[in-house]
């Protein structure tokens, strides 16, 4: 379970916390532009099994924990870096046919791809970040 949390949650606020004075430079070099990626942007990559609204299958306590966990950490900095222009998100990938996946998921890697990019092309504004969303279909996804 440490090693879920150092991984999916410790690991992806330090490396935030890494490039945070390059985020707030690209962000202040656009400071009247609304919050985007193509400004600056912490795109955290969750999973929807992270959700605890929809978790209706239980298991994976140790994936499902960290994951939530990053969440949290993306809710807590788009909050903490609103004031600075910068876009803060969570997004699940969807089922991909990856080793991790496997040979059943629903999606290729391809496909993953295309639906995050068109996710992350609309976001646009304030109000787009602090949400987790969901990479192939785009609609939000409960925390």
């Amino acid at each position: 379970m440490l090693k879920c949390y150092e991984v999916n949650a410790i690991g992806p606020l330090m490396v935030a916390q890494t490039f945070l004075p390059l985020l707030r430079q690209a962000a202040g070099q656009q400071s009247s532009e609304p919050m985007s990626c193509g400004k600056a942007a912490i795109i955290n990559i969750s999973t929807g099994v992270a959700s605890i609204t929809e978790n209706s299958s239980g298991r994976m306590y140790p994936y499902r924990a960290s994951k939530a966990a990053l969440n949290m950490i993306t809710s807590n900095l788009s909050l903490d870096l609103k004031s600075d222009g910068i876009l803060c998100t969570a997004i699940h990938p969807g089922w991909v046919k990856t080793e991790m996946g496997g040979p059943n998921a629903l999606i290729s890697t391809e496909e993953c791809l295309k639906g995050i990019m068109f996710v992350l092309e609309k976001l646009q504004g304030d109000e787009e970040s602090g949400k987790f969303y969901h990479g192939v279909k785009g609609h939000v996804i409960p925390w």
